[in-house]
């Protein structure tokens, strides 16, 4: 029993030794990593989906001080790194990716060569133009033509023969007077 005793102390201080010897700045800290459509923004928003003419960026948190790298695929397959860079601890940072390629990116963040946060975004082509609808142009006012001086005798003349029939008293006055607006009539129509 005593060996058993021995050899389970000793593989303890293995472990614990092992242990130690890892640095703990990678293990137990915490990231926050993502892109953000514009890499001025104060309060960045994280999205999938950007479109060309935004400047996407690539934002990196720490609950510790620690180094951290940052990668971009882009499409068609390059592959760019960002330098090793310092990152304190609760402060966000951002790496601008330069890029006016439409399609997927992949954004990988590292610290000590291991990957601690990865992320994917498309970019879109920008919206089309918005199409300005102008009212259509007003309506020309409607042209009446004028009527020519041979309608407006016409017309003055049916109303002359008007009020005479109203005012005419005989029978045979009347009679005539009709027939005489009748052919009044029938010259404003032809001449209107």
């Amino acid at each position: 029993m005593g060996k058993q005793v021995k050899r389970l102390a000793l593989g303890l201080l293995l472990v614990t030794a092992a242990f130690l010897a890892v640095p703990l700045s990678a293990s137990a800290a915490e990231f926050e990593t993502f892109v953000g459509c514009d890499d001025l923004s104060e309060n960045p928003v994280p999205s999938h989906v950007c479109q060309a003419g935004d400047f996407p960026g690539a934002y990196f948190e720490s609950d510790l001080d620690i180094e951290y790298d940052v990668c971009v695929e882009f499409p068609g397959g390059t592959f760019i790194c960002a330098e090793e860079q310092l990152a304190e601890a609760g402060v966000l940072y951002v790496n601008s990716i330069t890029t006016d390629l439409e399609g997927e990116h992949f954004v990988s963040w590292f610290v000590e060569g291991a990957e601690v946060g990865n992320w994917a975004f498309r970019m879109d082509p920008p919206p089309p133009p918005a199409i300005v609808t102008s009212p259509p142009p007003p309506a020309a006012p409607a042209v009446v033509p004028l009527p020519s001086v041979k309608c407006l005798k016409a017309k003055q003349a049916v109303n002359r023969l008007k009020i005479r029939l109203q005012k005419a008293t005989g029978h045979k006055q009347k009679a005539k007077i009709r027939v005489r607006l009748k052919r009044a009539r029938a010259t404003a129509r032809a001449a209107c």
